[in-house]
């Protein structure tokens, strides 16, 4: 380059003003010689981050002149994204991979690898985005390929107040231009850097073609880094296979069921295929019995299989049973007896023998509190009270049961129960109850219920079978108003054609023990002798099981202030 970069002229110039007066000024011009050549030249690597950050951060040196926002650069050109090395990142996730066959925690390698790239791509593509765009219209200009001395782009420094462009510039540069887009954003420059750049520079700011090609290679080999941990088995590996039958049964009346699962055709269809025996795990649950009034499960037995049955509180029975070392070589069978059910008797009786053992001088060792909720239908709507032809069904029977030496609940038995009569719950009753139609469709009637009742009373030994000769402690019932067994249970017990029990004919009105004790005190429901007692109303009002616990609090009151719990009423009156 030559060491005389600009030639200056000084001519002096006279120039005769309006008002006759002869001045002469000194101008200077600038000719340019030769245009130097900045000479900016940058290793570019051959990764597409390092080629676009070529450009992106020759912008910046442009953008600088005019104080504009600098680009932002892309990640991972110098190592991560040489080809070599992710080669051998696609060769670590399939060999650990594989590895994570036999030791699971393999797994973790082509996981992070393949989040890694994928991260990268994700975080290349949003930086091209923001930087658009990357080729500045005024500053740069695109030369034919050669031109150039076999480089991409060069820069050239071009005074601002040039007139005349010579050489490679005055082909592509209009200084006016230039001098007028920089002096509206800096005026204060002496020299403007313009750039020059082919076809080949110019590729370099397109969108990089191979992060969608990353991005595709790394979400395979993210999926399979998935598969890797979940779904591969090994010939010698243990596999579970699950299968899932929903079987709706039509019960005929006096007739058996039997249906059967058939594992062969599932062992010859399935894609495993396994030389080794089996462990079979098997579920299975029968519910949803229909017509509880007229026929009953009496015994579920399976001639393929040793199985285990247990019976649930909502009337479900659960199929299970587990066999080891065995193969899919024959079918599940179950078989389901029922028989019409006997009516007007009851399963259980009293026993003869009663014992009361409490410490704390209460007449009974517990205390069944209880609070039904029960839906009516009015024959005839326009009464504002109930009439002795409604229809009257028990939707919810909750019990607590209190132990008088402990003062606190042991055991809670609480279901609701599906009408029978009229099946449907009319709208009063939802409202105050809260209870829904779809509730008590899931669960079972009245004598199932009542039956469920009477082996809660068993466990906790307060009645015994029939014919049995055994000791049972003293208990009676708690309620708040007469009219849960007094009139509801009774009622009930005769739609249902059940007997009435004995145990039944004797309970505790806890409203009217409060003020036999505090005789100058009037309650009128539970809610009343809450405040009375200063307790707290817990849950709804109107849910069974959340009046059953509220009452529960009063007869604790009861025992705590040394307050007998006695009987208020017995079948032949008042005590």
């Amino acid at each position: 380059m030559s060491d005389q970069l600009y030639e200056h002229n000084k001519q002096e110039v006279a120039t005769v003003e309006n008002n006759g007066v002869m001045i002469v000024r000194q101008k200077t011009t600038v000719e340019l010689g030769e245009i130097r050549d900045t000479t900016r030249v940058a290793f570019i690597r051959n990764t597409y981050p390092a080629q676009y950050n070529h450009v992106a951060r020759n912008m910046n040196h442009i953008n600088y002149q005019t104080n504009t926002e600098n680009k932002h650069f892309m990640r991972g050109g110098h190592f991560f994204l040489y080809r070599y090395v992710m080669i051998f990142a696609l060769i670590l996730c399939f060999a650990f991979g594989i590895a994570s066959i036999y030791a699971k925690p393999c797994a973790v390698v082509p996981f992070l690898l393949t989040v890694l790239y994928l991260a990268l791509s994700i975080f290349n593509i949003v930086v091209f985005i923001r930087n658009r765009p990357v080729i500045n219209p005024i500053l740069t200009r695109q030369v034919n390929r050669g031109q150039l001395d076999g480089l991409i782009n060069r820069f050239f420094d071009v005074p601002i107040n040039a007139t005349v462009l010579t050489g490679i510039l005055g082909a592509f540069i209009d200084p006016a231009v230039i001098v007028a887009a920089v002096r509206r954003e800096n005026v204060q420059l002496t020299k403007i850097s313009v750039m020059l750049y082919d076809d080949r520079y110019l590729s370099r700011s397109y969108f990089p073609k191979e992060i969608i090609i990353h991005i595709l290679v790394f979400f395979v080999m993210f999926i399979l880094a998935i598969i890797f941990v979940v779904g591969t088995v090994l010939p010698s590996q243990e596999c579970t296979i699950n299968i899932n039958y929903t079987t709706k049964l039509g019960i005929l009346s006096n007739a058996n069921i039997q249906f059967v699962i058939p594992m062969i055709e599932i062992h010859h269809n399935n894609r495993y295929v396994q030389s080794n025996s089996y462990t079979t795990d098997f579920h299975c649950t029968v519910d949803n019995m229909v017509d509880y009034n007229r026929r009953e499960i009496t015994q579920i037995t399976s001639p393929s299989h040793f199985i285990h049955v247990e019976l649930s509180k909502q009337n479900i029975y659960y199929i299970k049973f587990t066999e080891q070392s065995t193969y899919l070589d024959r079918g599940i069978q179950i078989n389901i007896e029922q028989t019409e059910k006997p009516m007007g008797k009851s399963v259980v009786a009293f026993s003869s023998k009663i014992l009361t053992t409490n410490t704390v001088g209460q007449p009974f060792d517990y205390y069944c509190v209880l609070d039904f909720e029960a839906v009516c239908h009015q024959v005839n709507s326009s009464l504002k009270r109930p009439a002795p032809n409604d229809i009257w069904e028990i939707i919810e029977f909750p019990i607590c049961l209190l132990s008088a030496e402990t003062n606190t609940i042991i055991d809670i038995y609480h279901s609701y129960v599906r009408p029978s009569i009229k099946t449907t719950l009319n709208d009063v009753c939802i409202s105050i109850t809260g209870i829904t139609q779809s509730i008590v469709d899931s669960f079972p009637t009245f004598d199932i219920v009542w039956e469920q009742v009477q082996q809660f009373l068993l466990k906790h030994s307060l009645i015994s079978l029939a014919h049995h000769n055994s000791s049972c402690h003293s208990f009676t019932w708690i309620t708040c108003g007469n009219w849960d067994l007094k009139t509801m249970l009774p009622l009930q017990l005769k739609q249902s054609r059940l007997d009435r029990p004995k145990f039944i004919n004797e309970f505790i009105n806890i409203k009217e023990l409060y003020m036999e004790y505090y005789s100058s005190t009037r309650i009128r429901g539970m809610k009343d002798l809450l405040k009375k007692l200063n307790l707290k109303l817990e849950g709804r009002h109107h849910s069974g099981i959340d009046d059953t616990k509220n009452i529960t609090k009063i007869a604790q009151w009861f025992i705590e202030h040394k307050h007998p719990l006695k009987l208020t009423y017995k079948e032949s009156g008042h005590k």
